[in-house]
């Protein structure tokens, strides 16, 4: 098994040119048709906060997940995660947990409070969702994707030092 390690995202220290091939063939990977064309626009964006997952050896990235203020709520204490997505051999095994915990302690250390998110019915990711997330749920509603991933589950999540998240 391949050793791993996780990068929080500095656009000081890094930039797009740098690590777009990676995010976009797993964008492209995960999400076939459905893939976000505004990524660049996030990844270049220092408001937005990201966590990379990266191959030890290779220092490929293999999975990613990022946040950015949610402007539909309070956009100073409030992070809408955009999205999280492995490539295919590392899911299943509890990584997307492991970048979400990093997620929510970084936006905590920039002074978020809560984190808004939409999940797939169709998949069963809004029920991960609830499972994982359960008793720090504070707003939950079924709505329509504007992307045209189907029926989703919208969901305001409060910020906790002590994070259980999705375990993927």
């Amino acid at each position: 098994m391949e050793e791993l390690y996780l990068e929080v995202f500095d656009l000081t220290k890094n930039t797009w040119t740098n690590i777009s091939q990676d995010i976009l063939n797993i964008e492209n990977t995960v999400f076939g048709a459905n893939a976000d064309p505004e990524l660049p626009v996030f990844f270049q964006d220092p408001a937005t906060v990201a966590v990379l997952l990266r191959e030890q050896k290779s220092n490929k990235i293999v999975g990613y997940t990022h946040a950015f203020p949610d402007v539909n709520d309070n956009p100073k204490t409030v992070a809408h995660v955009d999205s999280v997505a492995l490539l295919p051999e590392y899911q299943g095994r509890g990584l997307v947990k492991t970048l979400n915990r990093r997620l929510e302690e970084e936006l905590i250390k920039r002074g978020y409070k809560f984190i808004t998110l939409n999940a797939g019915k169709e998949s069963g990711y809004a029920e991960k969702v609830a499972r994982s997330y359960k008793d720090r749920i504070i707003e939950s509603r079924d709505i329509v994707s504007k992307y045209g991933h189907g029926p989703q589950r919208y969901f305001k999540i409060k910020l906790s030092s002590h994070a259980v998240s999705l375990d993927g």
